[in-house]
């Protein structure tokens, strides 16, 4: 895709959304392409990205540094989709330990951030800004009467581990309470805040259109032994003991990892073993290619307080791309019960159910499962649920 510089865009309607990490690695963007595409005529798109800052961005991404120093326009990615980054002098974490740094912070974004509206969007009467995370609540005093989103994709209350974070748990409140229109990944994260936040609007995890499979990806699966695959970062949410011990005992199979790998006991034990190849972290646009070796994806979660109200963003890739899929039972994967298999967390249970699909007509069932996730395509989400929720938060109909 390529950047280019805009010129000032007759804007009625403009979404800023500050994103959680920046724009080339935030896997929010997907949908943000989705939704920038879906909007009528009038709207716009503002992803403003994560700032660069002279405390972090010097030392631990200097390639930002140089790329978008000296790009103070905002940058048209798409159809309604601008690009920004602004700069400030401290993370937004750091500046909440320091004296009056989160108000200079504010200040500061806020001058550059009106500035750039007034310049380029100068017709923006009804502006909506959109939070992803407790630390950006800051963020929502920069543009003073714009409409508040809260997107909570995760339960930031706990650890991965399933221990609390409760200086998170009250960093939360306000923001759900100043929040006019809450998105939640799955019905327990709505469960869990519905006494607080004004309206929550479920907001199911997809993919990309173009990520779905069609007649003309069909390929024969290579030869040789059945693969076993897992996409995703290999963290600490992640039931690593349970694979290196599904790996362990199951030698008959291939095993593909697709990620990064945090470094654990049972991780080093997975390298070590014959059967297992790690492909490490791949372009997200080659991960079709990639996936068209799997037999069967895994999606093998801890089960805790973090993990209960998780919505595998990797179970909707491998429906995309007709992947069986072997699954924790997790209470927001209910709802593809039909076509996915849900397990206990052991890995003879895993085992068993990765034989018995192995068994089954697996052309018919990649047919569902490819059928179940165009409907869960962001442009098919962004039409369905989020357009319409933004119209009424703005007051406009389309």
């Amino acid at each position: 895709m390529q950047d280019r510089q805009v010129q000032p865009v007759p804007t009625q309607v403009l979404i800023t959304i500050h994103l959680a990490r920046h724009w080339d690695i935030f896997h929010r963007r997907h949908l943000i392409l989705a939704l920038a595409e879906a909007l009528p005529a009038g709207w716009a798109v503002l992803a403003v990205n994560r700032p660069l800052t002279v405390e972090v961005t010097p030392l631990k991404y200097p390639g930002r540094l140089r790329r978008e120093l000296f790009h103070r326009a905002p940058r048209k990615l798409s159809r309604g989709l601008y690009l920004y980054t602004p700069i400030l002098p401290l993370h937004e974490r750091t500046a909440h330990h320091v004296p009056g740094a989160t108000q200079l912070n504010t200040r500061l974004l806020g001058r550059q951030l009106r500035g750039l509206i007034d310049q380029w969007f100068p017709n923006a009467r009804n502006i909506v800004s959109w939070i992803y995370h407790p630390n950006q609540h800051w963020t929502w005093q920069v543009l003073p009467g714009a409409r508040r989103v809260y997107e909570c994709y995760d339960e930031y209350g706990f650890w991965p581990d399933g221990r609390p974070r409760p200086e998170l748990q009250q960093k939360e409140i306000p923001v759900l309470t100043e929040s006019e229109l809450t998105f939640v990944a799955a019905e327990v994260l709505a469960r869990r805040r519905k006494t607080l936040a004004e309206r929550i609007v479920h907001l199911p995890n997809g993919v990309p259109a173009w990520f779905v499979r069609n007649d003309t990806d069909k390929k024969p699966r290579p030869s040789g032994r059945p693969r076993i695959g897992y996409l995703g970062n290999l963290r600490a949410e992640i039931d690593d003991g349970l694979l290196a011990d599904l790996v362990e005992q199951n030698p008959q199979w291939q095993y593909i990892f697709i990620g990064p790998v945090r470094k654990s006991a049972a991780t080093t034990r997975l390298k070590r073993m014959p059967q297992v190849l790690m492909a490490g972290l791949l372009p997200y646009d080659r991960l079709p290619e990639y996936l068209g070796q799997f037999d069967i994806g895994l999606v093998p979660f801890r089960l805790n307080e973090f993990t209960e109200p998780m919505n595998p963003l990797k179970i909707y890739e491998y429906m995309a791309r007709g992947i069986p899929v072997v699954a924790s039972d997790l209470p927001e994967l209910q709802r593809f019960a039909g076509v996915i298999r849900l397990v206990d967390n052991t890995p003879e249970a895993f085992a068993k159910a990765i034989t018995a699909t192995l068994e089954d007509d697996r052309d018919m069932l990649r047919e569902k499962l490819v059928a179940t996730a165009r409907e869960y395509t962001w442009e098919a989400i962004s039409r369905r649920i989020i357009l319409p929720e933004l119209q009424r938060l703005v007051g406009k109909t389309a």
